[in-house]
C-alpha cells in the first residue's frame, strides 16, 4: 500500500517539476557524465519551458507548492553548492517558510496539555495573534505572572507526523535516485537525507531548541555587546518554548539604526567579531544567520533569534578551515591540497599538484583585488564545489558555515556597501591561527594522538584476544560438526559400494 502511495507521491512532484522547468537545476550534478545528463534532459522534455527564472528558482517555485517539509528540504539544499551550483544555492536560500497560522483554540489546547494548566494560570497576558506563523511552529507575545515579556513558541499540530512521512518518501525516493546513476550514488543522497532529519529532530522538540539557545547565551556571558534571550525553562516543554522578548532593530534596519544613532562600521565590527568568536572560539554557530534572525539592541548590543538551526565546528573543521586560509594569504596552493588530503577530503587516486592547480585557478583571479571586492563565502563555495570533479568528502557543518557567510555578506552590502566585514575579523583569525596553529601546537597535537592510542593499546589488544578466542571457538565448533557427517558419509557410501559389489 506505502508503494502505490510513494508513486502517486512521485508522479505529483514529477508533474510539478515538469510544469516549473525545475529539473534544469539538477544539471551541474551531471558535469562532465553525458549520460547523466542526457537523462535529466529526457525529464525535461515534458516540461514547460520558462526562461524568465533561473533554474535555481524555478526549482524554488516547485518546492513552495510542495509544501513546507519540501521548504524545509531546499533550505537545506541551498548550503550545498556542489550538489546544485553556487546561483542555484543562493537561489534556494530565498524560500520564505511562511504559512497561515493555526487556529487560537489549538494554541490553547496545546499550552494547557503540555503543561497540564490552564493558558491563564501560566501567561496572565497572552495575545492570540501571532507575529509570525512558520511551518513547524508560530510565535505569540506573551507576560509572565512575574511581569516578564516574553515570546512563545508554539509548535503546529501532527507536524512531527507530517514531516516523518515525507521524510519517509524523500528515502525511498533517494534509494531510487541512486540506482538512477553512479554520480547520484557518490553524491551520497541518503546522508543529505539524514542531515535533513537530524535537522528536524532537534525543530520538532523546542526543548533541544532551547537548550541550544541556552548554550549559545553561556558561550557569549562575557560579553557585553552581545544579547541572547534567555529560556524560562518552567515554561518550556516538547511542543512549546518560552523565551525573553527581544526589544531591537532588524539588522539591515539601515535607516532605523541610523536613527537611533549608530555607527554602521561599529555595528559590522562587532558582528564580524562575533562570527569569528562563533566558529573559532566555541566551534558553535548559529545556522541561520539572516537579517530576520540578527538584530540590534538601543543598546548597541548584536542579538539573535531562533535557534533550531545551529552548527558545529570539530577542531579538526577548524583548524582544516584556519590551515585553508592561512594557505590563502601565502598562496602556497600545495599546502592546501595537502590540508585537504591530510583531512581526508581528497582521495588518494588524486594528485596533490592536480588539485593545487585547480586551487590556483579560481584563487588567482581574485586573490590581489581589494578586500572590498573579494566575497570570501563565494571564494568558499566555489573551494567547495570543486567536489565534483575531485570527488572530494567534505563535512556538511562548512556548508552551513558557506551558506551563513553569504548571509553575512548581504547584511554588509546593505548597511555599508563599501566594507569588508571579513576586513575586521582578519586580525582575529591571524591571532587564532598563530596561538593554535603554530608548529609547537600542531606537535602537541601529534603527541596528544599518539598517547591516547597508546592508552587504548590495552583494550585495543583485549579486543583483538577475544575475537581469536572467538572465531577459533567458531572453528572448532564447524570442525566438530562435520565429524559426524563425514563418518556418517562415508559409512553410508562403504554400505553402498559394499551392496553394488555383492549385486
Amino acid at each position: 500500500m506505502k508503494s502505490f502511495i510513494y508513486i502517486f507521491k512521485l508522479l505529483k512532484l514529477f508533474w510539478l517539476f515538469s510544469k516549473h522547468d525545475a529539473f534544469e537545476a539538477f544539471l551541474p550534478l551531471a558535469r562532465g557524465n553525458q549520460d547523466l545528463a542526457k537523462k535529466i534532459g529526457h525529464l525535461r522534455l515534458f516540461a514547460r519551458k520558462n526562461q524568465l527564472l533561473r533554474p535555481g528558482q524555478r526549482l524554488a517555485a516547485a518546492l513552495e507548492k510542495l509544501g513546507p517539509p519540501y521548504i524545509k528540504f531546499g533550505q537545506l539544499l541551498s548550503t550545498r553548492a556542489d550538489l546544485m551550483s553556487e546561483q542555484g544555492a543562493l537561489d534556494l536560500s530565498v524560500l520564505q517558510d511562511q504559512l497561515a497560522p493555526f487556529d487560537a483554540s489549538i494554541v490553547i489546547a496545546t499550552i494547557s496539555e503540555a503543561f497540564d494548566k490552564p493558558l491563564e494560570q501560566l501567561f496572565p497576558e497572552f495575545d492570540m495573534k501571532p507575529v509570525s506563523a512558520a511551518s513547524i511552529a508560530q510565535v505569540h507575545f506573551a507576560k509572565t505572572h512575574e511581569g516578564d515579556d516574553v515570546a512563545v513558541k508554539i509548535l503546529r499540530p501532527n507536524i512531527k507526523a507530517i514531516f516523518e512521512r515525507e521524510l519517509d518518501f524523500l528515502s525511498w525516493l533517494t534509494r531510487i535516485a541512486e540506482t538512477f546513476s553512479p554520480v547520484l550514488r557518490r553524491v551520497k543522497l541518503p546522508a543529505v537525507i539524514g542531515l535533513y532529519r537530524a535537522q528536524l529532530s532537534i525543530e520538532l522538540d523546542l526543548r533541544l531548541e532551547a537548550a541550544q539557545a541556552d548554550e549559545f547565551k553561556t558561550n557569549f556571558k562575557e560579553r557585553d555587546d552581545f544579547f541572547v534571550p534567555a529560556i524560562f525553562w518552567p515554561l518550556t516543554a516538547q511542543s512549546v518554548m518560552t523565551i525573553e522578548r527581544l526589544d531591537a532593530l532588524s539588522i539591515d534596519d539601515k535607516e532605523g539604526l541610523l536613527a537611533q544613532g549608530h555607527d554602521l562600521e561599529d555595528v559590522l565590527t562587532r558582528a564580524a567579531e562575533t562570527f569569528f568568536m562563533q566558529i573559532f572560539e566555541h566551534g558553535f554557530f548559529h545556522g541561520d544567520q539572516h537579517a530576520g534572525n540578527m538584530f540590534v539592541t538601543k543598546e548597541g548590543s548584536i542579538s539573535f533569534v531562533d535557534f533550531g538551526i545551529m552548527g558545529r565546528m570539530t577542531w579538526q573543521s577548524r583548524c582544516f578551515l584556519a590551515d585553508i586560509m592561512l594557505g590563502l594569504v601565502k598562496r602556497d596552493y600545495l599546502a592546501i591540497a595537502k590540508t585537504y588530503a591530510e583531512a581526508d577530503f581528497l582521495p588518494t587516486e588524486h594528485h596533490n599538484e592536480t588539485f593545487a592547480m585547480a586551487l590556483r585557478a579560481v584563487c588567482e583571479p581574485i586573490i590581489d583585488k581589494p578586500l572590498k571586492e573579494v566575497s570570501f563565502a563565494k571564494l568558499l563555495g566555489q573551494l567547495l564545489e570543486m567536489g565534483r570533479t575531485f570527488d572530494l568528502t567534505v563535512q556538511p557543518e562548512l556548508y552551513v558555515l558557506q551558506k551563513n557567510m553569504v548571509m553575512a555578506e548581504g547584511i554588509a552590502r546593505t548597511l555599508a556597501p563599501e566594507m569588508n566585514i571579513w576586513t575586521f575579523a582578519q586580525p582575529l583569525v591571524e591571532d587564532w591561527v598563530v596561538r593554535n596553529r603554530n608548529p609547537l601546537v600542531k606537535a602537541s597535537e601529534t603527541l596528544s594522538i599518539y598517547a591516547s592510542a597508546a592508552g587504548k593499546m590495552p583494550k585495543i589488544i583485549d579486543s583483538a584476544e577475544r575475537t581469536l578466542a572467538e572465531m577459533e571457538k567458531q572453528r572448532s565448533e564447524t570442525r566438530r560438526w562435520w565429524i559426524p557427517l563425514l563418518i556418517a558419509t562415508g559409512f553410508g557410501a562403504g554400505i553402498l559400494l559394499t551392496t553394488l559389489v555383492l549385486s
